[in-house]
């Protein structure tokens, strides 16, 4: 049996599957600002170092590069659909939650980490990052993905500790992520 669906029914989808997007994203920023209310500082403290910004995206692409020839990733079906949809129906609406998801992944496991660490350094780094890592795992098909990405959360938490504030790291890691979403979608 087909079963059709009408283009009403997929646009309901979508704009319910941008809201949960919306939500997550916003969940995960306010339970960080609840573990670690000096957050709020750290927001509301705006200063954007630009060349650090060049060198956190090049950090970023030379990792892209290095591993691509032993990462073949294939976006999935859903999210190539997703993303695509998004794009044609509300560009700027994918823009927001392309910003709003840097900021989630740079509060949730870089600063909110920084900011209650009860290990050693190092260690608190390795956890935070490798949960990053982890949480790009494309349905778990590939575990050599944790490598790439987790070397990237090392490189956005160096960013901090090089004196970046939270959105010279949330900008670079937004046009990183806007570059790959290119290259693959």
């Amino acid at each position: 049996m087909i079963q059709v669906i009408s283009p009403d029914l997929q646009q309901q989808a979508q704009k319910e599957s941008t809201i949960d997007i919306l939500l997550w994203n916003s969940f995960y920023i306010l339970l960080a600002i609840i573990l670690q209310p000096s957050i709020i500082k750290k927001i509301l403290f705006i200063k954007i170092d630009f060349l650090a910004i060049i060198k956190i995206l090049l950090s970023l692409l030379a990792i892209n590069l290095l591993f691509s020839p032993f990462i073949n990733i294939e976006p999935e079906a859903s999210n190539l659909t997703s993303f695509r949809q998004m794009y044609h129906h509300s560009p700027v609406l994918l823009l927001f939650i392309l910003i709003q998801g840097a900021y989630r992944e740079e509060i949730f496991f870089r600063l909110l980490p920084m900011l209650t660490q009860p290990t050693p350094r190092i260690i608190h780094m390795i956890i935070w990052q490798f949960g990053f890592a982890l949480l790009h795992i494309p349905s778990f098909r590939s575990m050599i993905v944790v490598i790439p990405i987790f070397l990237s959360g090392l490189v956005l938490w160096n960013g901090y500790t090089n004196n970046s504030t939270l959105h010279t790291v949330s900008i670079a890691h937004l046009l990183y992520n806007i570059i790959i979403i290119y290259i693959l979608y």
